[in-house]
């Protein structure tokens, strides 16, 4: 989750990608401010998007596997892959703390 990844000692992780953050903010912890939040929502959506334009792939991908086991084992997560991308598209929640499918 986001504030796991910016408060990470000794040095924080940046799995968010500053080639769609950085049009956003100058610093990825910017975004923790209540007062940028709109930009902060707006990149979040903007990484979902990006995300979403694997979907495609992965659904093509699956389409061809032959045994329901793999098939099972490559679709679960890739469910919950999108349930949790619709959850957090639009949800300020992300930068306040971890937001889950349950």
């Amino acid at each position: 989750d986001y504030l796991e990844d910016i408060m990470e000692e000794p040095a924080p992780r940046m799995f968010w990608p500053h080639e769609i953050w950085g049009n956003y903010a100058d610093e990825l912890a910017e975004f923790t401010d209540p007062g940028n939040r709109k930009q902060a929502v707006q990149c979040l959506n903007h990484m979902v998007m990006d995300a979403l334009r694997h979907m495609p792939s992965c659904v093509q991908y699956m389409e061809q596997l032959q045994d329901v086991m793999v098939f099972r084992f490559c679709a679960i997560p890739q469910i919950m892959a999108a349930g949790t991308l619709a959850l957090c598209f639009n949800n300020g929640k992300v930068f306040e703390g971890v937001v889950k499918m349950r």
